[in-house]
This record gives C-alpha cells, structure tokens and sequence, in this order.
C-alpha cells in the first residue's frame, strides 16, 4: 500500500502483484509479479528477476540494503534504533580488487576449505529460470545449488576435486548489481563472511565428473559452470569441467592430467559476430577468438592425444553471439558435437 499497489489475485502458493519492480506506471502493464508465500520472495516474470522484500525496495527506491531495512521498519511503525545499521554507508565496487584475480600470481597458493555448514543455512529454492534453460531441480540438487534470499543471489558451491568446499560462484539476481557488472560474484554474509575462492585453481564439476573423466581419458572444456550442469541433464556420461572464463591455467591443466586425462573437446563460448566479411576475410573478432583457442591448445597438446575444436560456422549459425555452445538445446549440441573439428593429433604430429 505504501507504493499504492495492490494485488491483483491470489491463490494459495502465491500472490500476483504488478510489476513495481520495473514499470512507473505499473497499472498500465501486466501484472507479473509473484510473492510465493512458502518461499517468500518475489519473482518477476518480465524482467525475470527475484527479490526479497528488501530487495524489491532497494530496486524501487534505488537505496542501499541498510536504508531498505530502515524504510520497512519505519512502514511498520517498528523502532530500528537499536539495529545498529548506517544508512549512509555506500558499498562501491573497486574494480581494481577484482581484477587482482585474474593477474597475481597464483604460484605455490591454495584455495581456503571453508565449513560446509553455511550451505544448510541457504534456501533449497530453484531459480525458474534456469529450469527454463534446462537445468532441472534434480542437476541443480546434485550440485548443491542454493538461494540467498537477502542478497537475491543464486548460490553455486565451489569444490575441489577432493569434494572440499573452497567458494562459492553467486549469479546475483539484483539489476542494481549487474549494471554495476556485478552479475557474478562470491557470497558475502550479513556478518561479513565472504566465500570467495581462487578461479585459477579449480574446475567446476571435476569433483563429480573426474570419474568420468578418468573412464573416457577425455574431458570437455566448457566456459560456465551452467553449461556443465545443462550437459548433465543430457543423457550421457558427463565428463564435462568448466573454467570459468577462457583461461586454462596449468594449474587447472595438471588437474586434469591427474586424473588420466588425454583427449580435450574445447566447447568456449561464441564470442565473434561473424566469421567472415562481405570480402570472405576472417573478421577481427574471429581472429581474436582463434588466438584465444590455440592458446589453450599450445598449453593442453605436449599432453595431449587428440584435441578438438567446437565452434559454430556461418553457414548453419545455430548460435547467438556470447552463446556457450550447449544454450540452444540438445540438438543443436548433438550437431555441433558431430561436426567438431579435430584441431590436434599427436600420432600425425599435427
């Protein structure tokens, strides 16, 4: 009532609202905004964004998590003085610190095992959207996802192959945060705990999938950890890892290795518009992206038997710019997987 929006109807597992999150005159566009009363949060499905109820204020009022907290309890007449919260302070991003996990030198370092126990205080609440990308509730299971309500954050626990709890891979939900280019990041508690973890040290999914991996000797190179958990809705034998970005570390090399590894497919996302010009001349982002991909060969082929290239041509274009090659369905990845391009043979010294 405070923003003079009521609801529009009601069922038992929710309420429809209307989209407040995004629209000022919010009357005039369908209602899309769903508090689902079990799970108590909100779900947006135009914007397909998720809040809790501070999170919604924050995106309506454009305030800071402590100055949503302020707003609730003056709405409800509740004294906040003894919250011990400052309304003032504004958390920047400084780009600088996050950059300084890509460039140090990650020599001789390990990742810090954190206590699991963090992830049972997390909600068992599966984002519809990744459903809808065909992730299912029982993949997402299997990998430990969970939901932070307060922060509006899809939680990806990060293990080492060991099964050791090293981080955590947060897709935050907030538009705030994404336009700050915050659309990834580790969990940070209301304590202040953060969960953070050394990228240049770990493979998401060899945890579960080494096995798999030592099985076939082969292993598949995704970017994302969401393309490792699509793959394990297909089915087959998962022997996918991702690299969380398109660095492959010898650090991340020698995992691999250890576990018998010899034959590579690099499944990297498209990053090229198009591959050729109107002139049938590579374009330049191709040629960026081919240097990107025969860096990760020179690293992976003095150990290598065989490494395959997937990536999609101009003349099928069954991707979108920016798409990691399993986003289109399982089709469309059975037709680039069997048209792989065979990059490296050991035995033809190629």
């Amino acid at each position: 009532a405070t923003f003079n929006c009521y609801p529009k109807s009601e069922t038992n597992e929710y309420v429809l609202y209307p989209s407040i999150c995004h629209h000022e005159d919010f009357m005039a566009h369908k209602a899309k905004l769903y508090w689902y009363k079990d799970a108590k949060y909100f779900l947006c499905y135009s914007c397909n964004s998720a809040f809790d109820i501070f999170g919604l204020i924050q995106q309506i009022k454009k305030c800071t998590f402590p100055q949503s907290i302020r707003y609730v309890c003056d709405a409800l007449g509740i004294d906040s003085s003894d919250l011990n919260i400052s309304v003032d302070k504004v958390t920047t991003y400084d780009w600088k610190l996050s950059l300084n996990k890509y460039i140090t030198n990650t020599e001789n370092k390990e990742n810090k095992i954190y206590d699991k126990d963090i992830l049972n205080q997390l909600d068992n609440i599966y984002y519809q959207g990744w459903i809808d990308e065909g992730i299912s509730v029982n993949t997402m299971q299997k990998f430990g996802i969970k939901f932070y309500k307060y922060k509006q954050q899809i939680v990806i626990p990060i293990f080492d192959d060991n099964n050791n709890f090293v981080g955590t891979h947060c897709r935050n939900l907030c538009p705030e945060l994404i336009k700050q280019g915050l659309k990834y990041y580790h969990l940070v508690t209301l304590n202040g705990m953060e969960y953070k973890f050394n990228m240049s040290l770990v493979l998401f999914g060899l945890n579960f999938n080494r096995y798999n991996i030592e099985k076939t000797k082969t292993c598949i190179i995704f970017e994302s950890p969401k393309s490792v958990m699509i793959y394990n809705g297909y089915d087959c034998l998962n022997n996918s890892v991702a690299i969380f970005g398109m660095n492959l570390q010898k650090a991340k090399r020698a995992l691999l290795l250890k576990y018998k590894c010899e034959n590579f497919i690099i499944a990297l996302d498209r990053q090229y518009e198009q591959m050729y010009n109107e002139d049938n001349q590579k374009t330049e982002e191709f040629k960026v992206y081919g240097k990107t991909i025969m860096k990760r060969v020179d690293t992976l082929s003095p150990f290598a038997k065989k490494i395959w290239v997937i990536y999609d041509n101009d003349k099928d274009r069954l991707l979108d710019d920016k798409d990691a090659p399993i986003d289109k369905g399982k089709d469309v990845w059975d037709k680039l997987y069997r048209q792989k391009y065979l990059i490296y043979d050991a035995e033809e010294g190629k």
